[in-house]
């Protein structure tokens, strides 16, 4: 007797294989999306319930590090290492600051060194426009998810799901695990959509960034359904530095049209938002002013601007103070806290002050660093300015020095800056001592 085999094509062969693959990516997208929210502003880390992050990202942390090891890729890419020695240099200054504070705790000491390395690490990890697509994808869900939730229950005014959670600050949260609602003080939603964020202004900041990556950064055609909830997003968020911020980083499609028309257009455009948004208190006063029953509402986010401008004041006075070692970022916390009745200050927002007054003269490379961007020869230079002044105004109307996402960033723009070669080599020769 013959024994038949029984023969299977190639695609049948490898079918299960792709299955696996998809999901294996499929779960590892979902957990490194649900980590990198938890470490960026996710609003039940300013609440009991998950009061402290730290922990969270040692753990990424560690697992990028075994990676690295396991696959043996390189920790340096392109035998670029400013962005290591950048890292470095920020991580270790942090935690020399902070050590020297006689009332340093540790996770406040190990905070921003330790997600500084994760931003790096994740930089190195993920190629640029992997992260990308991933990150705008996210956002425009998240986006569409709030719309719901804010149709809902503010628009269709439907029974509240999930339970109530107190912040630090005493703002109350309609918990929904993917969505929060701000609650006034009749327990009915406020008409402000913050998505999983702790506050509407930062949903709005990183859909503003996910519109300048989606526009600018993405190698695959801008997703229409993206950039369509993303608008979304800001409608609902009803950020005033949101709307003004997201004109120029619509105006990059204009940019990348490359004619000179379209981008005087664009530069016009984005000249006046930004404008705008310095002087965003003024406007607003003469708004109240001119009708206080229709713009009385905006009567809050004056306070905000006027406390932005006045913290700027208040940490360099903080490092000047310390310039040389700074108070670690729990100190220079505490001075803010200190001289809040005094200074007219309700919150420490600006990053690059904070950055000096918590590690001295170093702290200035966190807002140097950002300029990298503009030696990215990717992009025109009207994307890359417009890129740089979006991301310097976020970073400074309200606090990153603890948010992951805008770290990744920034080690982003630092690895695909072009240098000449033989500083390169120069600061290669540095690391390697």
């Amino acid at each position: 007797m013959y024994q038949t085999q029984r023969l299977s094509s190639p695609q049948q062969q490898t079918a299960p294989t792709d299955a696996i693959l998809r999901l294996t990516t499929i779960l590892v997208g979902v957990f490194l999306t649900a980590t990198i929210v938890i470490l960026s502003g996710y609003a039940l880390t300013t609440t009991p319930v998950l009061p402290r992050t730290v922990h969270v990202s040692l753990g990424l942390t560690g697992v990028l590090f075994i990676w690295f090891v396991m696959t043996g890729k390189p920790l340096v890419t392109r035998s670029n290492w400013l962005p290591l020695a950048f890292a470095a240099v920020l991580s270790v200054t942090a935690l020399l600051s902070a050590l020297l504070q006689s009332n340093a705790s540790l996770p406040g000491t190990l905070q921003v060194p330790v997600l500084i390395m994760c931003g790096y690490l994740l930089s190195q990890a993920i190629p640029f426009d992997i992260f990308v697509h991933w990150f705008c994808g996210a956002m425009a869900v998240f986006s569409l998810i709030a719309l719901a939730a804010w149709l809902l229950f503010i628009v269709f005014e439907l029974p509240l799901v999930g339970n109530e959670v107190i912040n630090y600050n005493g703002a109350v949260y309609n918990n929904g695990v993917i969505y929060f609602l701000l609650l006034g003080w009749d327990g009915l939603p406020i008409d402000r959509s913050m998505g999983p964020f702790w506050e509407p202004g930062l949903f709005a900041s990183f859909i503003v960034i996910a519109l300048l990556a989606e526009i600018s950064f993405r190698i695959a055609p801008v997703r229409k359904w993206v950039i369509v909830s993303l608008l979304l997003g800001i409608v609902i968020a009803q950020s005033t530095a949101g709307f003004l911020l997201v004109i120029p980083a619509l105006a990059l499609a204009l940019f990348r049209r490359r004619t000179t028309i379209t981008g005087v257009i664009a530069f016009f455009i984005s000249l006046l938002a930004l404008t705008a948004y310095t002087q965003l208190e003024s406007i607003i006063r003469r708004l109240i002013a001119f009708n206080p029953e229709l713009f009385g509402k905006l009567e809050q986010e004056a306070l905000q601007s006027s406390s932005r401008m006045k913290v700027l004041d208040l940490n360099f006075q903080i490092f000047s103070d310390s310039p040389l070692i700074g108070w670690g970022f729990e100190g220079a916390n505490q001075e803010v806290w200190d001289q809040m009745a005094s200074s007219g200050v309700a919150a420490q927002t600006s990053t690059s002050t904070y950055f000096l007054a918590a590690l001295g003269i170093v702290g200035l490379l966190y807002t140097l660093g950002w300029f990298a961007v503009l030696l990215d020869t990717s992009i025109s230079l009207s994307e890359r300015v417009i890129i740089l002044i979006c991301f310097l105004i976020i970073v400074n109307k309200e606090p990153h020095n603890a948010i992951l996402v805008t770290f990744v960033f920034l080690f982003y723009f630092l690895s695909r800056m072009r240098t000449p070669d033989k500083f390169q080599n120069l600061v290669g020769k540095v690391a390697q001592v």
